[in-house]
């Protein structure tokens, strides 16, 4: 949750403004005079701020908002009509200057789409020193400035949908919708209703009209999520869509032109798909513009320690308590640890010792062992077991494995995320 600083003088609009931003999900430090406002200067832990401004004596308080550090997000809020203070305002790096009277909710939708767009490795979960993810950055950089298609590569938990909303929030399209498709969960029977929608009475089980994902994405972006899980009936249908640009929802007889950008992800090399037979070629040129890898969090063992200090701070906060005490020896472990599950897995182990060990010292052993660690599951023989039950056992281990993260368990298992979708479905698992 970010932390909004919001300094205004009249307590109508302070009170206007901290509502709708606290609705918004925010949490805020309101603060009604100048005096409140220097006590909490130097420290205050926001990650935006939206400041009152009514004279050049305004811009020092601005001046040592924007040298702090991470340096916030600021809005400069102001009556007076005076280009030269906006001017002043915006040379001293703040992102916007809204002329009062102003809508609030316009100015919260404003502030949410530039936290959005905050530089990548800004991110939590982009920091640290490793080059492959600073080779990532401009790759990203490059990525938004343009309008191209891209693939995003990458094991589950390893960052490509944060990079995609990214790519999406800093290019010019960051004013339209961000839309997401689970390829792996598309049944063929629904991909044309999904994208394209259907018109009233083209079904019969369901009469009403619907609006297709690509209708919704216009303007925007789609993203496509584990692309090279895709059937080939929904694969057809991408490819379609890329050569066309247009949208037809089932039972309709015109269709319709849309703008968008499709972004894809996937945790397989899409090119070796092709070469097995499982992804159409067309589609993979089409897909292939622009790509790039996301690093597994083990080929990063020099960030773990840094991501892993940002993530226990978040959790600690959130339920009020001390930050857990690592070791360096910890750390040290902690950097040679496998983390199949990647950043979401770091994450979990993060909020875990945040729950067992507030403001104590870490047991690194007993926190990598996880929450089912005092009653270990006991592994069958196969003597007493059939092809299909050990198969069975073997699902249901994957996916306890991945958390229930299905990409995740079928890459464990070797096989394809619909294999394993339909192997689920047969032994009743969920």
């Amino acid at each position: 949750m970010s932390r909004i600083l919001v300094f205004e003088r009249s307590e109508a609009l302070l009170r206007d403004l901290v509502t709708v931003l606290e609705r918004a999900g925010y949490a805020t430090l309101p603060v009604a005079s100048a005096e409140e406002l220097e006590c909490c200067l130097e420290d205050h832990g926001c990650r935006a701020a939206l400041v009152d401004v009514r004279g050049e004596a305004d811009l020092a308080w601005l001046d040592r908002l924007m040298r702090g550090a991470p340096t916030p997000v600021v809005f400069a809020m102001g009556a007076s009509a005076s280009v030269e203070l906006a001017v002043s305002s915006m040379k001293l790096g703040v992102r916007d200057y809204v002329r009062k009277p102003f809508r609030v909710d316009h100015l919260e939708r404003r502030l949410s789409q530039q936290l959005q767009a905050l530089p990548l490795a800004d991110h939590p979960v982009f920091r640290g020193a490793d080059e492959k993810m600073a080779a990532l950055l401009r790759e990203a950089r490059a990525a938004a400035a343009g309008d191209m298609t891209v693939v995003i590569r990458g094991e589950a938990g390893s960052g490509r949908k944060t990079i995609a909303e990214w790519i999406h929030h800093a290019s010019h399209r960051s004013h339209g919708p961000l839309v997401r498709l689970d390829c792996a969960s598309l049944r063929d029977s629904e991909v044309e209703a999904r994208l394209f929608g259907r018109e009233a009475g083209a079904w019969l089980e369901q009469p009403d009209a619907s609006t297709g994902l690509v209708a919704r994405a216009n303007g925007g972006t789609l993203l496509l999520e584990d692309v090279s899980e895709a059937s080939p009936a929904a694969q057809a249908v991408f490819m379609r869509l890329l050569e066309e640009r247009m949208t037809r929802p089932v039972g309709a007889s015109v269709a319709m032109p849309v703008d968008l950008r499709i972004i894809a992800t996937t945790a397989r090399e899409l090119r070796e798909c092709v070469e097995a037979g499982e992804f159409r070629e067309d589609l993979f040129y089409r897909l292939d513009v622009v790509s790039f890898g996301v690093p597994a969090l083990r080929e990063r063992p020099r960030d773990v320690r840094a991501l892993a200090e940002v993530m226990l701070r978040k959790h600690a906060r959130s339920i009020g308590s001390e930050d857990p005490q690592f070791s360096e020896e910890d750390f040290d472990q902690l950097a040679r640890h496998p983390f199949p599950g990647n950043l979401r897995e770091l994450d979990n182990l993060m909020q875990r010792a945040a729950v067992l060990f507030p403001g104590s010292a870490v047991d690194l052993a007993r926190l990598l062992q996880g929450p089912s660690a005092s009653a270990p599951v006991r592994e069958p023989t196969a003597s007493c077991l059939n092809l299909r039950e050990l198969e069975r056992q073997a699902v249901e281990r994957s996916l306890r494995e991945a958390k229930g993260n299905r990409t995740h368990a079928s890459q464990l298992l070797g096989i394809n995320v619909r294999t394993l979708r339909n192997k689920i479905r047969a032994y009743g698992l969920r």
